[in-house]
């Protein structure tokens, strides 16, 4: 969240570069920690020799030992931390044969490297026979600490990283569920539009006096769709088949209030109806689009729905209304947020000079 913050004030270059430099920091902080516990480790020692005088040669052991500490944590944290990215980026699980073989192998070559590197500024004494001997015994030596070292450097690593993955994967859940409560909330706002409540009302009172047999439809097409608001209130996903008997029913009160003026056209697939959309996703976008738009008897209103390419696709002819009553967009944009918890695809929404179309992603 920082990131993204800052990602707004300043350039994307600059808060990379300032990310890696507290990055870096992070890994010479450790490193510089490690160093000072070896130099604690010597004089701890020193004091249990129970010397009075300590030779120079003890103190500039200690010197190179603490900087070769130093180089060598910096040098194994910083690549196990991009090798373990790498690796984790690469989706290679950590009980993952290849990955405790690239991790053996990068320990075993900078093991070597860095060796190489100590034996270079801390030859063996004058004394020491030259030849191979010579030059093998201290490599020996010198791989196996740092074989150990890196092994060490590695599980922390690893285990530094886990902790993170978690703290993380914590993190994404408590956001998750309050982006969840949110859109439950958006979602209750819509499902129980008071405008949708009290236009329907209205038309019942006109039909009790009018038409008593078609109130009484209207009663009960109008108890289905509140039955089944309450029923799929807390579902994820629901069939198409469900969505489209519910939209039946929505339809019907909308016949009723503007009748012919109103014109709806269907053609899905049978073979899509038991795959899966958000529950009440088909009400809110016909409820959109009567929102949106002027219907009258010489400008009527043609909403269609088809599927197309794995998705459910409502389309229909541009009238827009200028008195369009809470058009705050909250609806589009909690059925987007809906699929982005749900989904890897997301609905698209697209305006020509005539449409309006909607498309809705089918979860199978």
């Amino acid at each position: 969240m920082i990131k993204n913050f800052c990602y707004g004030v300043l350039s994307r270059k600059s808060v990379d570069v300032m990310f890696r430099l507290n990055e870096l920091k992070s890994y010479l902080i450790l490193a510089l920690t490690i160093s000072l516990f070896i130099a604690l480790l010597f004089l701890f020692n020193i004091y249990l020799s129970g010397v009075d005088a300590i030779p120079d040669v003890i103190f500039e052991r200690m010197g190179k030992a603490v900087t070769m500490g130093f180089v060598m944590s910096f040098v194994y944290i910083f690549i196990a931390s991009r090798i373990i990215r790498l690796l984790n980026a690469k989706n290679i699980l950590r009980n993952n044969w290849r990955r405790w073989g690239i991790e053996a192998i990068t320990i075993l070559s900078v093991a070597l490297a860095v060796s190489a590197v100590m034996y270079r500024f801390s030859p063996p004494p004058p004394d020491t026979p030259d030849g191979m001997q010579a030059f093998f015994r201290p490599i020996v030596m010198f791989s196996f600490i740092n074989l150990l070292f890196g092994a060490i450097i590695f599980a922390v690593t690893e285990a530094w990283n886990i902790n993170q993955e978690n703290r993380d994967l914590q993190l994404s859940l408590a956001n998750t569920e309050k982006e969840k409560v949110s859109l439950q909330l958006a979602a209750l706002q819509q499902k129980i539009n008071p405008h949708f409540l009290f236009n329907s009302l209205s038309v019942l009172s006109e039909l009790t006096y009018e038409d008593p047999g078609k109130a009484n439809d209207f009663i009960r097409e109008f108890a289905k769709i509140y039955r089944y608001v309450l029923e799929v209130n807390e579902e994820v996903v629901v069939t198409v088949k469900q969505e489209i008997e519910f939209l039946k029913a929505y339809l019907f009160l909308q016949k009723i209030r503007f009748g012919e003026s109103l014109v709806i056209e269907q053609d899905i697939d049978p073979g899509i109806l038991g795959h899966h959309i958000p529950p009440l996703s088909l009400q809110l976008l016909f409820e959109n689009a009567i929102k949106h738009n002027q219907i009258s008897k010489t400008a009527p209103l043609h909403i269609q729905l088809e599927n197309s390419n794995g998705h459910l696709m409502v389309t229909n002819n541009l009238q827009v209304r200028n008195d369009i009553p809470d058009s705050n967009g909250v609806g589009l944009s909690s059925l987007k947020k809906t699929y982005q918890l749900i989904s890897d695809d997301v609905p698209a929404f697209h305006q020509t000079q005539d449409h309006f179309i909607a498309k809705i992603p089918l979860i199978t």
